[in-house]
């Protein structure tokens, strides 16, 4: 059974918030400055890498509330 996204994309620890450190993380992976291990959740649609388009994502949830 796949697993749902998050409800808040890029949330690494799964608390519901999308954190300025968690973004950051996003976009060190988004680089290949660091391995998605600490956050898989970044690769939003599974294809193996982080995107510019899910940090974006990601970024504004975290400045809509999420």
């Amino acid at each position: 059974m796949p697993t749902m996204p998050p409800a808040c994309p890029g949330g690494c620890n799964s608390d519901g918030h999308v954190t300025i450190e968690e973004i950051v993380l996003m976009v060190t992976i988004a680089l290949d400055l660091r391995s998605r291990d600490p956050c898989p959740v970044a690769d939003r649609n599974g294809d193996g890498s982080v995107t510019v388009e899910e940090v974006i994502l990601a970024a504004s949830k975290a400045l809509a509330g999420c």
